[in-house]
C-alpha cells in the first residue's frame, strides 16, 4: 500500500504509472507554481484536444 506509506513502490512504478497515465515521467515530479497556474494549464490542454476533434 503506497498511498498509506506502508511500502516503497518499485524503480520502476513511477514509469508504468505515467505509461498509464498517457504521459512522461518526469511530469509526475513536477510542481506547478500554483494551483491557479495547474488550473490553466488543465483548461489549455481540454481545449486543445476538443479543437483537435473538431478540426476532424
Amino acid at each position: 500500500m503506497v498511498e498509506a506509506a506502508r511500502t516503497f513502490p518499485s524503480p520502476d512504478m513511477p514509469d508504468r504509472l505515467a505509461k498509464a497515465l498517457g504521459i512522461e515521467t518526469y511530469t509526475l515530479f513536477e510542481m506547478s507554481a500554483t494551483p491557479k497556474e495547474a488550473l490553466r494549464l488543465l483548461r489549455q490542454d481540454i481545449l486543445s484536444e476538443i479543437e483537435q476533434l473538431v478540426v476532424k
